[in-house]
Order: C-alpha cells, then sequence, then structure tokens
C-alpha cells in the first residue's frame, strides 16, 4: 500500500481486485459452456453411426391377468376347489344335467351349481382343448 492510501482506500482496491477475479472466473465459465455448447451441436449435427442398439420388448398380453383379476364375486366353481374337482371329474362321462343333479345329492344349497353354471366353466376351460 503507499503511504497516502487509506483504509478507505485499501478496502476499495481489494473489492476491485475481488470483482475482476470474479469476472475472470465468469468469463472462463463462459468459455466453457460456449465449447461445451460447441460440441454438443456438432454431436447432434453428426447424428448416431450406429442404430441404437435397444432390445424391442413386447408388450405384455393382458389376456391372462384380466382372466385371473375379474371384477365382481367369482363363480363358485372357481372359489371352491372342492366343487371344481368333483364337477370336473364328470364332464366326460355325464351330461351338464346329470352333473347339477349329483353336485345337489352331494354339496347343501349355499355350494350347488345349475346346469347353466357348469356348461359356462366347461365352455371356458375345457371346450377349446
Amino acid at each position: 500500500m503507499a503511504e497516502h492510501d487509506t483504509p478507505k482506500d485499501a478496502e476499495r482496491i481489494a473489492t476491485a481486485q475481488g470483482i475482476l477475479a470474479m469476472c475472470r472466473e465468469v468469463r472462463a465459465d463462459v468459455a466453457r459452456i460456449e465449447q461445451e455448447t460447441e460440441a454438443l451441436l456438432t454431436s447432434l449435427e453428426a447424428g448416431h453411426e450406429t442404430p441404437v442398439e435397444a432390445p424391442v420388448q413386447r408388450p405384455v398380453q393382458p389376456s391372462q391377468h384380466l382372466r385371473e383379476h375379474r371384477p365382481g364375486r367369482p363363480k363358485k366353481l372357481a372359489a371352491d376347489p372342492e366343487l371344481r374337482a368333483f364337477v370336473e371329474a364328470r364332464f366326460n362321462r355325464m351330461t351338464f344335467e346329470q352333473i347339477a343333479d349329483e353336485v345337489a345329492q352331494n354339496f347343501p344349497p349355499e355350494r350347488r351349481v345349475a346346469k347353466s353354471a357348469i356348461h359356462a366353466w366347461w365352455h371356458a376351460h375345457y371346450k377349446r382343448k
């Protein structure tokens, strides 16, 4: 510091030097950003040399999920494995009406199923096989 500098002058010089240092840093940051921007633009203009190698994934078929998660109350044959096994064991040797009669003889009223329910179950699970 010179002899004629006062403390206020020293503060001003320090502040001015700090501001100049910050300006240099900002200029360096701007130059770096401009370089990176130019590199990015060059890369985008050039495009990919090879195609993107991402495997194509087919969408999951929702049909099985939908079959298993139907809205509403499940069918009696779907909810009662014993009743279902009883009915399915008779598909190849009895008519639907005979199976319904057998169910009525062997199960209580709250577990019984009608001929139409047996036919619908057979149609949904066995007709295609």
